[in-house]
Formats: structure tokens, sequence, C-alpha cells
């Protein structure tokens, strides 16, 4: 029956959110996969919508993806004055990690450290440091590598390294490894690319003293692991044509030894000349 009462517009509804009756379903639509509705272009979407899951993009730092790999010393890019300067920091997150992992609870925050408790744990690490390669080599003779990682180490830095591609950066690192039956301890200076360059940049030759200073400091003994293609970019013996004057022999034996002599440029008389003093009067007390 029609009604004469003009209806409420204040609370009619779009069809898009009209209530439909519900009805059960059969054994053909329930076997069918649940299928994600086409969106509808007359709803607009609300900012605060959470209905898809958020997932966090994997972290493109491979110190989490080596096993026992601990950074100590980070290089990272600042904005100074003059434009982005490099600066080496102390990683405390990283340092964290370790020390909670040979005493639990032992780091709780930067002021909250149990230096007593550490004291009991005594490490002697060997330093490494030398080609890139090579260093990748010896972590997966000590079994800190995997198929995974191998390849992002090799390859060379680029604007993409960090944010597209995996990479690890420059520092210092402290390798402990999970299966050791040694105890041993290794810190490894990670270079730069081109760091053992002899054409190396100023920020990249400053950095590496800086890293090998460090290194120095913190082990007794270091162990250089040189590559196939930089040993053959080593310079073993002096080339006789080089700087040598002609007819002269080289040898082996006295090869850093060179005769010279001394050449007089300008004739100076040597002689001493007495001019007069002065007088002290010394009184004897009586």
């Amino acid at each position: 029956m029609d009604s004469d009462i003009p209806p409420d517009t204040s609370k009619s509804v779009t069809p898009s959110q009209a209530a439909t009756p519900t009805r059960p379903l059969s054994r053909a639509a329930l076997a069918t996969p649940l299928q994600t509705p086409a969106p509808d272009p007359d709803v607009v979407p609300s900012p605060m919508g959470i209905d898809e899951p958020v997932t966090s993009a994997p972290s493109m730092d491979l110190v989490h993806q080596i096993p026992g790999l601990y950074r100590l010393l980070d290089l990272v890019q600042e904005r100074g004055s003059g434009g982005m300067v490099d600066k080496v920091i102390i990683s405390q997150e990283s340092i964290k990690k370790f020390a909670n992992t040979i005493r639990p609870g032992s780091y709780k925050s930067e002021i909250q450290v149990d230096f007593k408790g550490l004291d009991q744990h005594t490490i002697k690490p060997r330093g490494i440091y030398g080609s890139a390669s090579a260093i990748v080599d010896f972590l997966d003779s000590i079994g800190c590598m995997t198929e995974e990682t191998h390849p992002w180490l090799l390859r060379s830095r680029d604007e993409d390294s960090g944010i597209s591609c995996p990479t690890l950066r420059p520092g210092l690192y402290l390798v402990d490894p999970m299966d050791s039956h040694n105890d041993l301890t290794y810190i490894i200076f990670w270079p730069e690319d081109g760091t053992w360059d002899d054409g190396a940049i100023s920020s990249v030759s400053r950095n590496r003293a800086t890293f090998m200073r460090y290194l120095t400091k913190l082990c007794d003994q270091i162990d250089c692991l040189v590559s196939d293609e930089h040993a053959e970019k080593l310079v073993w013996n002096d080339d006789p044509m080089q700087g040598g004057i002609p007819g002269d022999d080289y040898s082996a034996s006295n090869d850093r030894m060179f005769d010279y002599t001394v050449q007089i440029t300008s004739e100076e008389e040597e002689r001493a000349e007495a001019e007069d003093g002065f007088l002290v009067s010394i009184f004897k007390a009586e």
C-alpha cells in the first residue's frame, strides 16, 4: 500500500550499503576459493583503513643475515657544512646484542652495563684485513657464510646498495664462529671499494688509516688476506730499469742499498772568531 508521506532522506542508504538477505550456501559454493571483492568506484576508501596487513620490508643490512657477526664500528655519512662527510661511530645495538649473547642481561642500556660480569669473559681477538673476496672465503671457512649472502658480499657497491639490494657497510666487525672448536674470536676490517688501490681518493685513504689504527689497538695479532687478483699486482722486486743508473748491476741482496757521493755545492770558509764577553763579579761573604 502506497503512503502519501514523503520518505525520510536523512535515513536512506545507498544500494552498496543496503543489507541483503542471507541464504544457506551450497557445497559448490563452499568448495569455491574466496575471491577478493572488486572495489566499488562509488565508495571512497577511508584513510584509516587497516584491512590489508602491512608487511615489513626485509633488512638490507647483511650483518643481520650472517651468523656470529657483530658490528663494532660503523661508517656513516652525515651532511656537514661542506657537503656529505664520512663519520665513524660505535654500533650500540650490535654491541648490546653481543654482550647479551655471552652474558644474558648484562647490557640493558648505554648507562646500565654489567661490566663486572662481562670482565669474567675474556676474549683475545685476532685481527683480519685484506681483500674483500679473501675475507669472504675466510668467513666461509669458519662457517659464517650462507649461499644467499655470498654473492651480495662480492657485489660492488653502487647507489642501490642498502636501498634495493643487501649490502654490508664498511667498518670493524667482531666474528664469533658458532661451530669453532678453538674458541677464537676475530675482528675483521671490512673495506670500502678501492681501499687498497694506489689511486684511492682521500676520503677512502683516510677511512682506511682510521680503521687500521683501531684494528691494531684491539688486536695483538693481525693477519692479512690477499686475493689472487691483488697478489698479481704486488711488486715483489724492484725493477732494475726504474730509477737506476745505466751500467749499474742489479742485486736482489742489496736492492735497498744505494751508493751515493755528497757533492759540495758552495765553498764556505769555516773559522771561529773570539769577541769580548762579559765579566761576573763574585763576592765571598765573611
